[in-house]
């Protein structure tokens, strides 16, 4: 059970910090929107988790922070990256981090490091 609880304290304080992330953005003016997603999916014996954080700029113009952690029988990764979608078209500007392993301690140690790269970049992110 420990390490059931150790890998959702850990889930759940990235999430946290999108949240936190989301609130910073909502506060700034000249924002048309703002947006944030969590999702946990199943597939097959695989799992996966997607965190976002999205400004929208202007109707044709929005950036997005975006978080993939994946989880494939004994092994993890994270992937972080920060999109711009301009005249409904969506691209990545900037791969942000790639990391993997496969012991839960690390899982803990890199997610939190991978979401304050996010967090970080997101908030020195000039308009």
């Amino acid at each position: 059970m420990k390490e059931s609880n150790e890998l959702l304290a850990s889930v759940a304080g990235a999430n946290e910090a999108m949240v936190g992330l989301y609130l910073y953005w909502q506060s700034k003016k000249g924002l048309k929107e703002v947006h944030r997603g969590f999702d946990l999916r199943k597939r097959g014996n695989d799992s996966s988790i997607e965190m976002f954080v999205e400004i929208e700029v202007s109707d044709n113009l929005a950036y997005c922070w975006w978080v993939d952690v994946n989880f494939k029988g004994e092994a993890w990764n994270v992937e972080g990256s920060l999109l711009k979608t301009e005249n409904g078209e969506q691209h990545v500007l900037s791969r942000l981090l790639k990391i993997g392993g496969s012991s839960l301690e690390d899982f803990t140690i890199e997610l939190a490091k991978a979401i304050k790269t996010i967090v970080d970049s997101s908030k020195q992110f000039q308009l």
